[in-house]
């Protein structure tokens, strides 16, 4: 052949790359911890752990309080 003359084209890159579809990029729930500063880990460790067990007081504080409101119509109507 003669002097080189075409450097790209874009024949088939469409075919090629729809033979197995374009897919989305996968999201995840939560992003991973591994690479994260180990430090800051522990402390959101620590936290997490503190947080929750706040929440789980509250929570039964809150049930024995709906328990106490439910029980006091029923001792109400029986005397």
């Amino acid at each position: 052949g003669g002097a080189k003359s075409k450097n790209h084209t874009a024949h088939n890159q469409t075919r090629k790359a729809h033979r197995n579809g374009i897919k989305r990029v996968k999201t995840h729930r939560f992003e991973t911890t591994k690479d994260r500063d180990a430090k800051y880990g522990r402390n959101s460790r620590y936290a997490r752990k503190g947080s929750m067990r706040i929440y789980k007081k509250a929570l039964a504080h809150k049930r024995d309080k709906a328990h106490s409101a439910a029980v006091a119509p029923q001792a109400a109507a029986e005397s």
